[in-house]
């Protein structure tokens, strides 16, 4: 059972996940051996899934796309043949099973539209005759939020945010930036020293291009991804239909997601389904008062919305050579 300092240390992790042992150590009152137990625990029991480094996918020349699919007369073995194909294929940046209208979703990322038909024309090819619908989605923009009820903080309070697709200009970027950031996509922990023996430079190097490339914001954040199980929580995948949702009504929207805090990621789409939400919570009572709570405050502007239960993440890397 986790102790009051596994969730501090936890919520640090997630506010930054490339703070050493002595960072965290100060910001939760103990010892860097302290700290460092109890993150080795964390990780070894499962608690922790992965340390994930945001990018500004505009910023390296990808578009995001998010796949819906609905399967049907599908065995198991059959589905995992699926997950297989998509989890290997390195365009896929994300990749979960959920419960509800649809069984897949996942992210794909490229360069052209080009690169998107052709992967999902190799999947109709391939698995056509299982999948009974596909909806295709293109990420106009989103935002990670901070995993404040770690911490149990209530609403009403702002959380930093992080943008992972800002629709600004590429960035000119060399091989070597390439090499750093396929390591810091694996594990946004990485050692410096790990990641010089294979680039190579010197360890000062990479140092240095680290802070460049955060400093021009190709890397926008480090976070972690959690098993949600062993929490003892679910998550909920909230798509949403809209209208007369402008700038103004969007704005209020992205506010409210901001200030509360089970919601952790908002993004708006091109597509059927025009936003989408995660919600982390302990019960699915809780997920019931967020929405009751939405729908209230943006009655003029939600006309239809479904939930998806997340239980498995097969994959999340953010950069496809990541993959």
């Amino acid at each position: 059972m986790l102790k009051k300092i596994d969730y501090k240390i936890l919520y640090e992790l997630d506010y930054n996940s490339r703070q050493s042992y002595s960072e965290i150590a100060k910001k939760v009152n103990t010892s860097k051996q302290v700290v460092g137990y109890h993150l080795n625990q964390l990780v070894e029991e499962g608690y922790i899934k992965k340390f994930l480094t945001i990018f500004d996918l505009s910023k390296l020349g990808f578009t995001l796309y998010k796949i819906y699919v609905r399967l049907f007369n599908i065995s198991e073995k059959e589905e995992d043949e699926i997950i297989e194909f998509l989890k290997n294929h390195k365009n896929v940046a994300w990749l979960v099973r959920t419960e509800g209208i649809y069984d897949i979703a996942f992210a794909l990322h490229a360069e052209t539209i080009n690169e998107i038909d052709q992967i999902l024309l190799r999947l109709e090819d391939k698995y056509g005759n299982k999948i009974s619908e596909k909806v295709v989605n293109r990420v106009i923009t989103g935002e990670f939020f901070h995993k404040d009820y770690l911490l149990e903080r209530k609403e009403n309070t702002t959380r930093k945010g992080f943008v992972f697709q800002t629709l600004e200009k590429k960035e000119k970027i060399d091989e070597i930036d390439w090499k750093i950031i396929a390591k810091l996509s694996k594990d946004s922990r990485a050692s410096i020293i790990d990641m010089a023996k294979d680039v190579p430079i010197s360890a000062d190097a990479v140092g240095k291009r680290i802070k460049s490339l955060e400093k021009s914001g190709i890397i926008r954040n480090y976070i972690l991804i959690l098993n949600d199980a062993k929490l003892n929580q679910i998550r909920y995948k909230v798509l949403l239909k809209v209208h007369h949702f402008n700038d103004k009504v969007n704005r209020r929207f992205l506010q409210f997601c901001r200030e509360h805090p089970n919601i952790t990621f908002y993004n708006r789409n091109i597509g059927t389904w025009e936003i989408e939400i995660d919600l982390e919570i302990k019960k699915s009572e809780e997920f019931r008062s967020i929405m009751r709570l939405i729908k209230k405050e943006f009655a003029d502007s939600i006309r239809e919305y479904f939930s998806l239960m997340v239980y498995d993440v097969n994959k999340f890397d953010f950069i496809p050579m990541g993959g």
